[in-house]
């Protein structure tokens, strides 16, 4: 059948204490045996001593993709809100008949929901947004669009107290039954149905 390469050892070091080894089990393949070792908390590296050095190389490679694969499975689902809804679904939740008001307005981390207390904001199906709280009338424009696989909010509206503040691209976190939520860099905005 052939002859069988034996592969020495395979180690996990840990990044944080270079010196320790931890033992889990051996796998023995069709080809090679692997010693394996028990990963710690921390992001780990691996060194495989081989004798064919292509064999090496590649091995590394696959075990390189495999933890890159996984890591971005993780970040893509880090997100606790649904991040997939159609430009559709977020435009017909704006044109809710009765309005909406800010019940969450976030920069640098500051809540600043009371600059908008009072405003009732009615989205147009031609893009047109206005905000009123009875006595005065701030008009802007919005357009709902997916860009990288994100669906996104885009207002802009005058230099009227702080409503350039809601000049942005707001990325869609999640909706439910009432409310949505938008962020960008940490900012974020909240619309609720009235």
């Amino acid at each position: 059948m052939g002859k069988k390469l034996k592969v020495p050892e395979l180690f996990w070091k840990d990044c944080y204490s270079p010196n320790s080894i931890f033992h889990f089990q051996t796998i023995t393949l069709s080809n090679f045996q692997i010693n394996s070792y028990i990963p710690t908390p921390q992001f780990l590296t691996f060194a495989a001593k081989f004798k064919n050095q292509k064999l090496a190389e590649m091995f590394r490679t696959i075990i390189l993709l495999i933890i890159v694969g996984m890591a971005m499975m993780a970040c893509n689902n880090n997100n606790t809100g649904t991040t997939n809804a159609s430009p559709d679904a977020i435009s017909d939740f704006l044109l809710d008949g009765e309005g909406l008001i800010i019940s969450l307005f976030k920069e640098d981390t500051e809540d600043e929901t009371s600059y908008f207390e009072g405003y009732v904001f009615l989205f147009g199906v031609n893009g047109t947004v206005s905000a009123s709280n009875g006595t005065m009338t701030v008009d802007g424009t919005y357009f709902v669009f997916r860009d990288d696989g994100r669906t996104e909010l885009a207002m802009d509206f005058p230099s009227v107290d702080n409503f350039d503040e809601l000049d942005d691209d707001w990325y869609f976190i999640s909706i439910n039954q009432n409310t949505i939520r938008f962020d960008d860099d940490g900012d974020v905005l909240e619309f609720q149905q009235r």
